[in-house]
């Protein structure tokens, strides 16, 4: 695929690789452990729309335990990778996995990748960073009431070169910056930048993309209007970039919505995307959050309006370890 434009993000992968994750393939089970498994596990599938590599992310909380990695040429064949701190033979993973191998030579391994699971999955979930943000991320990201889908998590835009990204980020973020150092509505140090890396990217049942910030109850909080906002922006920079062009967001959007459907990650979820897309900054905090961090958040939105930089669709939820989102108002 060639890259054009300025911004691109496609996280579809190719329906060959799709399915060794569907019923009958290989790595069918990877899908039955981020539905049913009792602990923060989700699947994630990746695409770099620059280089057409694909993969699959199994995470625990914020950390990815097992990469499915396609290695198309000069034939079709899987490898399997995991953080570094997960790769050894100490928690069952087999170091010769990562030697890319035919689908008929994993068929006969997959009961030892699935005892390197059992075994490493318990583990990460006790750590610190599955405990708090990452929890709530998969929770999140699993939950589902009708009136929002997750699409995607570590939601990254790819940019045609770094000109182009630095054009695009470093006056949004600037200008943020600017507005939280000329009004300082809380007493901490503002941020020297917003990065652009989403937590969480949904659809709602009104076509609107959702920029999701993801928070535990830490004091930086206060800081999450100007980065979900921050995060709206790049991804509103995308659509725009990509409205006419090929494959077009709306071809992205709906075709990640099905994937996750068809591996029975996501519920029958239909929604109409308007020709002039919305992206709306979207925080979620886990329940049990000091109040003074709530009330920060606020003077934060508040001063970023009063600068001109902010964004007034912000919405703001509570949310609790099953991923239920609860509005919150100021």
């Amino acid at each position: 695929m060639t890259f054009s434009g300025t911004i691109r993000y496609d996280r579809r992968v190719s329906n060959h690789f799709l399915a060794h994750f569907l019923h009958g393939g290989v790595a069918h089970s990877l899908t039955e452990y981020a539905r049913n498994a009792r602990f923060p596990v989700d699947l994630q599938m990746r695409h770099n729309p620059k280089t057409g590599a694909e993969h699959a992310s199994l995470y625990v909380g914020l950390t990815s335990v097992l990469n499915v990695e396609s290695k198309p040429r000069p034939h079709p064949r899987l490898a399997l990778t995991a953080n570094a701190r997960w790769a050894s033979t100490e928690h069952g993973f087999d170091p010769d996995w990562s030697t890319p191998a035919d689908v008929t030579q994993w068929t006969s391994r997959w009961s030892q990748v699935e005892g390197y699971l059992e075994q490493v999955i318990p583990v990460v979930a006790v750590t610190r960073h599955a405990h708090t943000e990452g929890a709530v991320q998969a929770a999140v990201s699993a939950f589902s009431d009708e009136s929002r889908v997750m699409l995607d998590r570590e939601v990254t835009p790819h940019f045609l070169d770094t000109a182009a990204k630095e054009a695009v980020l470093r006056p949004l973020s600037n200008a943020l910056v600017a507005a939280l150092e000329q009004r300082r509505p809380v007493q901490a140090a503002v941020p020297k930048n917003f990065g652009a890396e989403c937590d969480l990217l949904a659809v709602d049942r009104l076509g609107r993309l959702l920029a999701v910030e993801v928070k535990p109850k830490a004091p930086s909080l206060v800081w999450t209007p100007a980065q979900a906002t921050m995060y709206a922006r790049v991804l509103q920079a995308w659509v725009a970039d990509d409205c006419d062009a090929q494959p077009g967001w709306t071809a992205v959007v709906t075709g990640m919505l099905e994937q996750r459907r068809a591996l029975g990650l996501a519920p029958r979820f239909e929604v109409a995307l308007p020709r002039i897309p919305e992206v709306v900054p979207v925080i979620a905090f886990q329940r049990g959050v000091p109040q003074q961090y709530v009330d920060g958040l606020w003077a934060v939105q508040q001063a970023l309006l009063e600068q001109g930089v902010g964004d007034p669709t912000l919405e703001v939820y509570e949310v609790s370890l099953s991923g239920r989102l609860d509005r919150v108002f100021a």
